[in-house]
C-alpha cells in the first residue's frame, strides 16, 4: 500500500514539473515574440526618425579676424568703427549657423548671427515650390532682396571679405522682410524674380508704403561647363519716410529747397537700377572669375548721411541725390594650389551733380556728397572645405574739397584684415 502511494505521489511531481514547464516554455516564447515586436517597432521609429532627420541640414562658419588700420579710431564701412585710442584689433566678423528643414514642396530656413558684442536672427524664411511645372518658387519672411550678385552671394564664399560700399550703405543690414516670387525653370537658363519688401530692413514696419524689387537674370554654361556667362538687371523702387516738409533736390551744382507742408509724411525716391555680368573660366591653369556691376539712381538721405533707414524712421529734412556705382572683381583659383589671388575696384559717387571744391561752398552739400574710390587686394588659402584663410588689404582714396574739415587731403583709410574661417 506504502509503495503504490509513493508510486502515485511521484507520478504527480513528474506531471507537475511537465505542466509548470510546458507553461515556462510557453510563456517564454512569448515573452520573446513581444520582445521581438517592441524592438521591430523601436527600430521602425528610429528608421522613421532618421529619414525625417535627413531632411534637416545644419550648417554655419565662423570668422576671427586681425584688423590693422592707418590710425587710431578710424571709422570705416569696412570694418566697422576701432576704438578711440586703437588701430588694430581682434573680433568675430560673423559666426552663423544655419537651419534648414525641406518637406515635400516646402523649404523652411532659419539663420543667426552672432559675435563678441550682437546676436541677431538673419534669414527666417518659408519657400514653396510648386511640384507641376517646376517653375514657381514663393517665399515669406526675412530674406536677402534678390538685386545683384554683390548682395546675394554668401559671406562664406565670396573672394573678398566685404561687399561694395554702395550695398553697405544702400542694404546695411542685407536682409528685408517681405514676399518674392520667382520664375525659373531648371532647364531654362533665364529667371525673373519679383518681391515686395517693407524697405526698413529687419526692424519693424513704420509705415504704408512697400518697397518693389525685380531681376532679370540670365547665367548659363557653356564648352563642357567651362565657362559660365550671367548677365542681370534689377530695380529697386522704393520709398523714404519724409519727416518734416523740408526736402532738398540738386539744381544743377546745388541743392534747392522745396519747404510744402504737403511734402511731410509723403515718401523720398529710393529708386536703383542695377547692370551685372559675371564671367567664369576653367582651364590648365586653373578658373578665372570676374564679376563686374554698375548702379545708377536717387537715393533719399539726410544731410550727413547717404545710408538706407534702418530701425526708425528719419527726423530731419529730406536730400535726395543721383549717384553712381561701378566696381568689379577679379579672381583666380591656381590649379592644385588650393590658393586664390584677388584685386577689387569699387567706385561710389552718392552725388553726380557736385564734386570737388564745389561741396562745401555749395549751400547744405557736405561729407555725404564726397565720392570714394577703393582698390583692394588679398590672397585667399583653403587647405580643406571646411577651412580657409585670408589676407587682404584694403586702399580706399576720399574725394577732397578745401571747403569740408577732414577732407582738405585724403583720409588714408588703409586697412589689413588677416581673417581665419572655419565652416560646418
Amino acid at each position: 500500500m506504502l509503495l503504490k502511494h509513493t508510486l502515485f505521489l511521484r507520478n504527480v511531481l513528474i506531471g507537475s514539473i511537465i505542466v509548470v514547464m510546458f507553461f515556462s516554455i510557453n510563456l517564454n516564447v512569448k515573452a520573446e515574440q513581444n520582445d521581438i515586436g517592441w524592438l521591430d517597432t523601436t527600430i521602425r521609429t528610429l528608421v522613421t526618425n532618421v529619414d525625417e532627420m535627413k531632411n534637416l541640414k545644419i550648417s554655419g562658419f565662423i570668422q576671427a579676424q586681425y584688423m590693422s588700420a592707418a590710425r587710431d579710431g578710424m571709422a570705416s564701412t569696412l570694418s566697422g568703427n576701432f576704438p578711440d585710442d586703437a588701430h588694430n584689433i581682434f573680433k568675430i566678423r560673423r559666426g552663423r549657423l544655419k537651419l534648414n528643414y525641406t518637406s515635400g514642396i516646402a523649404n523652411y530656413v532659419i539663420q543667426f548671427n552672432g559675435t563678441e558684442s550682437t546676436f541677431q536672427l538673419l534669414d527666417a524664411y518659408v519657400e514653396l515650390k510648386e511640384p507641376y511645372l517646376k517653375t514657381f518658387s514663393l517665399r515669406a519672411g526675412i530674406f536677402k532682396p534678390n538685386i545683384d550678385q554683390e548682395l546675394l552671394y554668401g559671406s562664406d564664399l565670396r573672394y573678398c571679405n566685404e561687399s561694395a560700399r554702395i550695398v553697405q550703405k544702400f542694404f546695411p543690414a542685407e536682409y528685408d522682410v517681405g514676399a518674392q516670387l520667382m520664375i525659373k525653370h531648371p532647364k531654362v537658363p533665364v529667371s525673373l524674380t519679383a518681391g515686395i519688401l517693407n524697405g526698413t530692413t529687419i526692424a519693424p514696419e513704420n509705415d504704408n508704403r512697400k518697397n518693389f524689387t525685380a531681376r532679370l537674370l540670365y547665367d548659363d554654361k557653356f564648352n563642357k561647363e567651362k565657362v559660365r556667362v550671367l548677365v542681370g538687371f534689377a530695380t529697386y523702387q522704393g520709398g523714404v519716410y519724409q519727416a518734416t516738409p523740408d526736402v532738398y533736390t540738386m539744381q544743377d551744382n546745388v541743392f534747392a529747397l522745396d519747404n510744402n507742408p504737403e511734402n511731410q509724411g509723403k515718401q523720398g525716391k529710393r529708386n536703383y537700377y542695377v547692370a551685372e555680368t559675371t564671367l567664369e573660366f576653367k582651364s590648365p591653369i586653373g578658373k578665372t572669375w570676374f564679376n563686374g556691376e554698375y548702379w545708377f539712381g536717387e537715393q533719399t538721405g539726410s544731410a550727413m548721411s547717404v545710408n538706407s533707414p534702418g530701425s526708425a524712421r528719419p527726423t530731419g529734412a529730406s536730400y535726395l541725390r543721383p549717384f553712381q556705382s561701378f566696381f568689379g572683381l577679379l579672381a583666380h583659383e591656381i590649379v592644385n594650389t588650393n590658393t586664390a589671388l584677388a584685386v577689387k575696384f569699387d567706385y561710389f559717387d552718392p552725388n553726380t551733380k557736385v564734386s570737388g571744391n564745389d561741396i562745401g561752398i555749395s549751400e547744405h552739400t557736405g561729407v555725404a556728397d564726397i565720392t570714394y574710390t577703393t582698390l583692394s587686394c588679398g590672397i585667399i588659402f583653403t587647405p580643406t572645405k571646411h577651412l580657409r584663410f585670408s589676407a587682404w588689404y584694403d586702399i580706399p582714396t576720399n574725394e577732397t574739397t578745401q571747403w569740408v574739415t577732414g577732407y582738405t587731403e585724403n583720409r588714408k583709410e588703409n586697412l589689413f584684415t588677416l581673417r581665419m574661417q572655419v565652416r560646418f
